[in-house]
């Protein structure tokens, strides 16, 4: 069994400071939302329900996946 091509969990999307990184780098994968945190709307980065299942995985894919996640604001792209 392969290792997971992003790790991502969805509880930690209140962690996210909205760095814009993740869906300005990686649009195939992540988009901008708006959450409710404590009352208050925020927008934040998430995965993209079933683009994982979609993508055709490649060097340079892999190569910007792991560039997106080192440059994480809040480290919750793993």
């Amino acid at each position: 069994v392969g290792e997971a091509l992003v790790n991502y969990d969805v509880a930690d999307q209140v962690k996210c400071t909205n760095c814009k990184t993740c869906y300005q780098d990686l649009s195939e994968l992540f988009e901008k939302t708006s959450i409710v945190v404590d009352g208050a709307s925020r927008e934040v980065g998430r995965l993209i329900p079933g683009a994982l299942e979609r993508i055709t995985v490649t060097p340079e894919l892999k190569a910007r996946i792991k560039r997106v996640s080192a440059n994480c604001d809040a480290e919750i792209i793993r």
